[in-house]
């Protein structure tokens, strides 16, 4: 899940907090005896419910006049229909904080993913809703543990981490730690093949899920560096022939990369009917989506959109001519050094390719047995998502995008601090010092991360053939005990 910081509603303003400690205790009997804490827990009950008309009972319910006019119900429906779609459920852990005007909540996710709720509410009485944050945290606070750490005392604590994940069945895969720019831990568990027993090793290659789409932004800076394209330039201006004319001339290229074009996914009903043996160039993905009307007006929201960088892929091959692929292989991978990173097609006989393994059926239901995602991937993978790479080689990327292998250094500053300086600026190093890279994908089968910080200088690299967040959440705790190490 890719949730950073969401206002449900428009929040007002924070104030005092309870003096007593609500930590203590069952939580659901501490929400239940404050005004506030009751509607916090209403909320959660209806959130949890996935009923749309439970949810607008609540909002009539709890929010006063001027709330329901500022931002009305159906408009908070549409949020809580694409929330519920991405966590499902929230499970009450802890009550941190409980007051007229301010309720914190610790609850998890269905794949045991810590979120912090802030429920804030109206200063005068009845104390109505104003506004709902939520927040995807590392840990609870509480289970931090920010003592320090030697360099060798992390190191064996990853190392232990990773072996009891494995012994345990919950994580696949192939991990790389870069700390001070020495490789400090390289290491593989569990099967690349489980049913011939083949061992994943350190430069076996995992499909990278949507972490694809850091090499397609990497091309577009390119473009821009070249000046072969422009941020502020409509689609159409490249993509000539697309179908859709309100967005070929409402969304620029800056839109795609930010995802707030609106253009929709190409992932649905159509895709899932679909032979996936007829999805084997970025060019066939698009016919799912491209006569979609657009989700909202481009610039005005922002919502996650496979789609958008489908049509970036497209417009590398539109200004350069070549494939996709072979445009990433000659200009990302062969300067990085990166020999094992591809998109290889399904059918094709790739040496050390693991596959991968989910435990959900065709529904998204979890059913505990672990079977081949084969039918569930396309042919091959786009500038979306879907290619192949090894833990070495993410480490390769993260180093020559430092180091000014890929791009200037004005076009690297925009790669790690998603704004473009005006000029090039006189030191690299430092101008991408602050920077850093937070990179994941996740399917059935499918899960890979990779997190880079250039002040502290580290890069972790967790690539893993099990369903999400295997991997994710460990390059979480990887870095949790990383950032414990003292520079």
């Amino acid at each position: 899940m890719k949730l950073a910081k969401c206002l449900i509603i428009v929040c007002g303003i924070l104030a005092s907090m309870a003096a007593a400690d609500p930590r203590a205790g069952d939580p659901k009997a501490t929400l239940r005896a404050s005004g506030s804490g009751q509607r916090a827990l209403g909320y959660l009950e209806a959130f949890n419910s996935g009923d749309t008309v439970k949810m607008a009972d609540f909002f009539d319910a709890n929010l006063s006049a001027d709330g329901k006019a500022r931002r009305p119900i159906a408009e908070r429906l549409g949020r809580f229909r694409r929330m519920h779609a991405e966590i499902a459920r929230m499970d009450l852990k802890q009550v941190e904080r409980v007051s007229d005007t301010l309720v914190v909540l610790y609850v998890t996710d269905p794949r045991d993913q810590w979120l912090q709720l802030d429920f804030v509410f109206e200063q005068s009485t009845p104390h109505y809703l104003a506004g709902i944050g939520i927040e995807l945290l590392e840990e609870p606070p509480s289970a931090v543990d920010r003592r320090p750490l030697t360099k060798a005392q992390a190191i064996a604590q990853i190392n232990h981490l990773i072996d009891s994940l494995a012994a345990l069945d919950r994580f696949s895969g192939s991990v790389i730690v870069d700390l001070d720019g020495e490789e400090v831990v390289r290491k593989a568990v569990g099967f690349a093949d489980i049913g011939l027993k083949v061992p994943n090793q350190a430069d076996t290659k995992y499909n990278l899920g949507s972490i694809n789409k850091i090499f397609t932004k990497t091309a577009i800076a390119q473009l821009l560096q070249s000046e072969k394209i422009r941020l502020d330039a409509p689609i159409g201006q490249y993509l000539i022939d697309y179908p859709n004319k309100d967005a070929a001339t409402k969304v620029r290229v800056k839109h795609l990369l930010e995802m707030t074009g609106g253009i929709g996914d190409f992932f649905g009903e159509a895709f899932d009917k679909a032979p996936k043996d007829s999805f084997r160039d970025n060019g066939s993905f698009i016919a799912l989506f491209a006569n979609l009307p657009l989700e909202f007006e481009p610039g005005s929201d922002r919502r996650y959109s496979n789609g958008g960088y489908i049509l970036l892929g497209a417009i590398i091959e539109a200004v350069t001519g070549q494939t996709y692929y072979q445009y990433v292989h000659d200009n990302i991978c062969v300067p990085a050094g990166m020999t094992n990173t591809g998109s290889y097609e399904a059918d094709a006989i790739v040496p050390n390719l693991a596959q991968g393994y989910t435990t959900m059926n065709d529904g998204g239901e979890e059913t505990g047995q672990r079977r081949s995602n084969i039918y569930s991937r396309p042919a091959r993978g786009s500038a979306a998502g879907g290619g192949y790479s090894t833990a070495e080689d993410m480490l390769k990327f993260v180093r020559a995008l430092r180091n000014g292998k890929l791009l200037n250094g004005r076009h690297t500053a925009f790669m790690f601090t998603q704004e473009l300086p005006e000029s090039e600026p006189a030191d690299l190093a430092s101008a991408i010092k602050q920077g850093g890279l937070g990179i994941a994908g996740g399917a059935p089968g499918i899960n890979a991360a990779v997190e880079a910080n250039n002040g502290r200088d580290y890069v972790i690299a967790v690539l893993g053939n099990y369903d999400p967040p295997s991997a994710e959440n460990l390059a979480r705790k990887i870095r949790l005990l990383v950032d414990r190490v003292a520079p």
